[in-house]
This record gives C-alpha cells, structure tokens and sequence, in this order.
C-alpha cells in the first residue's frame, strides 16, 4: 500500500542509545515524511556497556527491522550462568537454554546500539550530531524552541527525550513537582570494562559475592579476545549512598578506579586480575542502579522515552525497543502537526499498560543478591542451590519472539535494492536499504529452493558473523578432530569495483573436493587466502572485512557445501519495488580437486 505523506515534520531525539535510534528508524518509515535529528551528547558512539538481552514482543519488533540475525549473530556466545565461591567452586549453575540467565538474544549494548543507529542512518531524513546537548526548551502551541550548549537554536514540530536514567532533558521537559522523588537509588555501583581473556576462561557468566555487598562477574565477549568484567558495590537497602563511592562518581573515572581499588583488593576470587586489567582497559563505565517512576512522561510537544521516562530492572532495553515502535506508530495516525500532542499522550496512555507490568523490581534487589555478610552469602547460596537443582527457574516465561500485544502499524516501503541468500533453513527479513552502484553477495548453499531468503543488501555493512547451519562442518573442524559443527563464519560485504553487472566474477577463498570418493576427503577444504596473480577489477569482487572501526580486504570466504561441492558467486543487485521479489543473477563455480584449482591447479565456470 502507497501512503500519501503529511508536511515535512522537524523532529529531535536527544539521545542516540537504544530507545533514541530504535525511534528514528520507525519515525523514518511512517508517512511523517519527518526530518529526524538525534542529537547525542557524547562526542562519539559509546562502545563500552554491559551484557543485555532483548525479551518478548521486542524480538519480533527487531524481526520487522531485519535485525534479529545480526543480533543472533553478535550473541555473546554465554553458554550459562555459575555462582561460585573465593576458591571457584561452583555453587550453583543455571545451563544455556534451561533458564532465564542467559538466552540466545544475549548481546553487547554497544553492539545493540550499534545496530540501531546504522538501520536509521540508513535512512534518507536521519542525522546524527555528537558533542552537543539541549540547555533550554521552550514551548509553544505549535512548535518547540530549543537553544544547545554550542549556542545554535532551532525550531522543531515535537522533541524525546531518551537519554537514560540520568536523563538531563527530563528537568527541561517536566517541571520539579511533576519531576519530585522520580529517580529512586537502589543502593548499588556498578563498574563495566574489558580484560584479556586468558584460556582458563569458560563461555560462562561467572558470579562471586564477598561481604559488604561486592560482587565480581566475569562474562565471555564473542571476539574471543576479550572477557567482560562487572565490580558491584552495594549498599544495604534503596536510597542509601556511600560516602567514599559518591565522592568517587564525582570525581571521574580515575577517582573511581581508585576507589574499586580500595573496596576489591581484598575481595578474594579473581579481584586482583580484574582489577589489573581495569587499569590497562580503554573502555570503563561507572554507574549508579536506579529507577525512574513519573506520573506523567509527555507535556505537550515534548516526550520522555525509555529510561528517561521509565527505568527499571531487566526489561529496560525491551520497553525501550517497544516504546519506541509504539510511539512512532501512533504518530504515524495524525494528519498534521496539530494532532502531536494528542498522540504523544494516546500513546502514553496505552504504553503504561505495557511498561506496567514491568514497574516493579524483584523483591529484595538489589540487597539480597549482594548480601553484606558471609552468612548472608551462604544463605543466598543455598537457595539458589535449591532453585538450581529443583529446576525452579523453569516456571518463568520463556523468551521468544511475543508479536501478540503488538499494534499494526503502516510503515512506508520504498523502492529497494535487494540481495537473494540461500542459507540453510533460518529465514531472515528485510529492511529499506539505500546502497545504490554496489555489488552484494548472493550465495545457495545447496537443498531446495524452497530454501531461498532474502536479506536487504546493506545487512552485510553491519553483519559480522552469522550463525553457520549444522550441517556444514568447516575444515578447521575436521583437521583438528573437533566435531563443532555449528561454528560462526565470517561473512563480507563487497566494495564496489564496477559500474555495471555484465562481467562474472572470478571467485577466491573456499573450495573442497567434490569429487573424492571417501567422504572424510570429501570434507577437507582449503582456503585461498590471497588474490591470484592476473585478478583485475573486472574480474574479481573484492570483499571488505568490519573489525570494529578497522578495515581490511581479502577475497571471498564463502561456506562449505559439502554435499555438492557448489557455491554461488557474488552478483549485482538489482532494485525492486516489490517487497519479496527474489533477485540477482546467479551463476555456479563447479570446483574440481583442491589440488587442482588456482594455485592448486584449474576450476571450471558454468553460467
């Protein structure tokens, strides 16, 4: 369906975390015909952040945006949760897949974000600032007047703020009684770094509590490279600060490790190598726990989202990614600037019935996780024994993908340059791309075609490493006797070489021995790992790597087919308005012996 679009609407979202980018994007895809400005103080991306997941009706909204494999792909990869005590003896342990500690949609935040913000910037209407903040706001019946610290002002149709727990927006937004006794202390500081991963590490998020309230956790990172550490300080009940962890937040990032230093080197278990690593790492976060409850989160033209207008425990990246899709959709109804404030407020009222069930921390939380006694420890251990071994956990709601409370909503689809993926059995979806004059990947990893997916050609500028079927097994998995057969493979994004699509393209990087008669040779593959003497630009698609912010080319790594011996070659893209049209041309390497490819010998090509 084609929607006729309203007048071009100015918007600010002050915040460019999850809740803020999560709302650009669905903003860009309603009728608004909006520009969007997300407006973050921070002068770059934040990369630091804990260990969070995504629950319910969130994960079919991640779905819709074409995301949920590159969050699957950027798991953690935690296999389950162990209490342990000062001697890494497991007290109790919660597996992978049997509870509520860890689950497949366990991500990074900055990988989350990450995400986020390159789905919306995808977008023709959205903008990104870094380095400024909003200093005052002023209303009237039609717009919203907004001055920032850099001296610029602007006008804008209606302004969010989603700027977390500590949001300064709130305060220019809400007035002081509406604003009175809203953020609530629970009595707890929590530190977030990374520290080398040494090989004695497990793929376990590990959980050791000393007297005093501490706590020390070790999760795995998926780089393999790094393990994520957490240093908790809590004090006895909600509201009650300490002194020496106050003065330390004040004082900044030094004065804070000084301060975990005092509080930890004693603290038994692995505090001393944590607490080392801290001072190597380039990436420590200190915060306060907090809750935020207010009577109201809109006024007018303005909005609080997310955390700003409702942080809580465990869920808040949820009712952040829920809200935001919420709110764009109820604004995707009004006819004009007038029908803002209404709709901000029909949101409100029908998002509360959501967030709602979710206001209330769990009974005793902070407090009694973090005991400050040894006997207190060893009480809280026993019933987490007991809940480990009764399997008591299982009574929770499981996580799954949850579209029954969600609202349909009409998004604009505009005309789109797609990428055709046979991969397996997993069925990914697609999102409005923009990458006009480049080259995608287009594999068929064999089976039937009934087998076809369709992803949007840019996921590959944020892809890292997918999920790999189990049934593929990669060489390394064969020549080192391992029989891991679900291991992650990297995946490329093409660079553009050409202007036009008429050339094939020579294919470097995996091959097998299709034809050998054993099986155990059949399944040894080798990888090509540099570009052939006589590759040119016409020949040859020439594949980018993302490491973080760093860059590097090599050629095409495709999967292993081992029950045919085919790949499919990288292809053009080609535009199309239809939503589910495959497309791309696809042409076949029948590869020969590994002995006898390029460098190894000959190859065949068969368009």
């Amino acid at each position: 369906m084609s929607l006729s679009k309203t007048p071009q609407l100015k918007v600010l979202i002050n915040g460019a975390g999850i809740a803020g980018s999560n709302l650009a994007y669905w903003l860009a895809r309603t009728r608004l015909n909006a520009s969007i400005t997300v407006l973050e103080r921070s002068p770059s991306p934040r990369t630091t952040g804990q260990s969070i997941e995504i629950r319910g009706a969130a994960i079919s909204i991640v779905e819709k945006m074409g995301l949920l494999p590159s969050v699957l792909a950027r798991n953690t990869t935690e296999d389950g949760t162990r209490l342990v005590n000062a001697s890494n003896k497991i007290i109790a342990e919660f597996g992978k897949g049997d509870n509520r500690f860890t689950s497949e949609y366990e991500i990074l935040r900055a990988d989350l974000c990450g995400l986020f913000v390159d789905a919306s910037k995808s977008m023709e209407n959205v903008n990104y600032v870094y380095g400024d903040y909003v200093t005052a706001v002023e209303q009237t019946d039609k717009k919203v007047d907004v001055t920032f610290n850099s001296g610029a002002k602007d006008s804008f149709d209606f302004i969010v703020g989603a700027d977390g727990s500590t949001s300064r927006i709130r305060s220019l937004i809400l007035d002081e009684e509406t604003r009175k006794d809203s953020y609530n202390f629970i009595g707890q500081y929590i530190a977030y770094f990374s520290i080398p991963r040494e090989e004695s590490d497990t793929k376990h998020w590990y959980w050791y509590n000393a007297p005093r309230g501490l706590g020390l956790m070790t999760r795995p990172h998926r780089n393999g490279k790094t393990t994520g550490c957490y240093m908790c300080v809590t004090t006895p009940a909600h509201g009650q600060r300490d002194p020496l962890a106050e003065a330390a937040m004040d004082g900044g990032p030094e004065k804070q490790k000084e301060f975990l230093h005092a509080t930890f080197h004693d603290a038994g278990w692995q505090a001393k190598r944590i607490l080392a690593g801290m001072d190597g790492c380039d990436d420590f976060y200190m915060s306060r726990a907090a809750y935020v409850k207010l009577p109201t989160w809109t006024n007018n033209r303005a909005v609080l989202l997310g955390d700003a207008a409702h942080a809580t425990f465990g869920v808040g990246v949820t009712l952040a990614v829920e809200g935001a899709y919420h709110l764009a959709g109820e604004l995707s109804k009004i006819e004009n600037s007038d029908g803002i404030p209404a709709a901000l407020k029909l949101w409100e009222e029908n998002f509360r019935k959501i967030q709602g069930k979710h206001e209330s921390l769990p009974p005793g939380f902070p407090q009694l996780a973090f005991p400050q006694t040894a006997w207190g420890i060893k009480v809280r251990d026993t019933l987490a024994w007991t809940i480990g071994k009764t399997k008591a956990y299982k009574l929770l709601p499981e996580d799954k993908p949850d579209d029954s409370k969600l609202q349909n909503y009409e998004w604009i689809t505009t005309n789109r340059w797609r990428a055709t993926i046979v991969y397996g059995c997993t069925i990914y979806s697609g999102v409005d791309v923009k990458p006009p004059g480049s080259f995608y990947l287009v594999l068929y990893c064999g089976g039937k075609w009934d087998r076809v997916l369709t992803v949007d050609a840019d996921e590959w500028d944020i892809w890292n490493k997918v999920y790999v079927p189990e049934l593929y097994t990669f060489p390394e998995d064969v020549e080192d006797g391992t029989k891991d057969t679900c291991k992650p493979l990297d995946l490329w994004y093409p660079k553009p070489v050409s202007s036009t699509c008429s050339t094939p393209f020579l294919p470097f990087g995996f091959a097998i021995n299709a034809d050998a008669s054993d099986t155990a040779e059949k399944n040894k593959a080798r990888f090509i790992d540099s570009v052939l003497p006589g590759a040119t630009v016409e020949n040859t698609v020439v594949f980018a790597k993302v490491k973080g912010r760093l860059e590097r080319t090599q050629g095409l790594i495709p999967p292993a087919l081992i029950d045919t011996g085919k790949v499919y070659l990288a292809q053009c893209a080609e535009r199309d308005t239809e939503a589910n049209k495959h497309i791309g041309k696809i042409v076949t390497a029948d590869w020969g012996f590994v002995t006898s490819l390029p460098r190894y010998g000959k190859w065949t090509y068969k368009p």
